[in-house]
């Protein structure tokens, strides 16, 4: 069984957001995201997947990037949010604490990265 508490089990980086894979398999992928206050994760985009965003911990925005307005999403612990694939999106932590978030999603996760 794959299974791990991350809220026990915290991986910040002082630089930069980070990401911890939780549990994989042939279906699904869920990874632990750790963000200190200023921190975000993105823009980025699944292009054939839907993500969805749970907050575990903390406050920060799921941010949209749509023509021609982006959309802001408040997050706070206990939310589920979505970023819908093919959407550029990005985690920011807008907070004064650590935001810890779990990000799932159809495996395998392909990933492009906002130049």
């Amino acid at each position: 069984m794959q299974a791990l508490n991350i809220l026990e089990n915290p991986r910040f980086e002082s630089d930069r957001a980070s990401k911890l894979q939780v549990v994989k398999s042939d279906q699904i992928a869920v990874d632990g995201l750790f963000l200190k206050p200023g921190q975000s994760h993105g823009p980025l985009r699944l292009p054939d997947r839907d993500r969805a965003v749970i907050v575990l911990g903390g406050k920060g925005e799921l941010v949209l990037h749509a023509d021609p307005v982006d959309q802001r999403i408040e997050l706070s612990a206990g939310m589920i949010a979505l970023a819908p694939r093919a959407m550029w999106h990005a985690v920011v932590n807008t907070g004064s604490e650590n935001l810890v978030v779990s990000l799932a999603s159809q495996f395998p996760v392909p990933v492009e990265e906002h130049g």
